[in-house]
């Protein structure tokens, strides 16, 4: 714990910023209703009625089939960006995350995968895995735009 603390500090001291932000869009909004399931095999029962986004990003774009339950994404809110997390498996062209009291999300919206304002590192912990091998596993699928800034 400490060393990764000290490794964040570092990062931020020293003024290391995100070189790559994966993102893709919020594809469809569902209701579902407590005791509903969610993802390949049902893996995910929803406890109360969640607002549920579907992203358009699955493990055939490279996002990591092995991200769990609760794995961060960022979504924009009128009050800035915000955490949701992921529900059920990851399915080969979506994924599913957890929209409950982000009522201003919608279609069309991007949802931050890992890069500005979500480290790699952390979706990596969450995927048993490292940031590196996050990147090197986006594939073809993904449109890549490079920027200076």
């Amino acid at each position: 714990m400490a060393d990764r603390l000290l490794r964040t500090a570092l990062r931020e001291e020293i003024g290391l910023l995100p070189v790559m932000t994966l993102r893709a869009k919020i594809i469809a909004i569902n209701n579902v209703e407590a005791g509903g399931t969610i993802g390949y095999g049902a893996t995910h029962r929803c406890r109360q009625y969640t607002r549920v986004g579907i992203v358009s990003i699955g493990y055939a774009d490279g996002y990591p089939r092995s991200a769990k339950n609760g794995t961060p994404v960022l979504v924009n809110t009128k009050q800035g960006p915000r955490r949701a997390g992921l529900l059920g498996r990851v399915s080969m062209d979506t994924i599913a995350i957890d929209l409950t009291g982000l009522d201003t999300v919608k279609i069309a919206d991007d949802a931050v995968l890992w890069g500005d304002g979500l480290s790699a590192d952390e979706v990596a912990r969450y995927a048993d895995t490292i940031s590196y091998e996050l990147f090197c596993k986006v594939t073809k699928r993904v449109e890549f735009v490079y920027t200076d800034e």
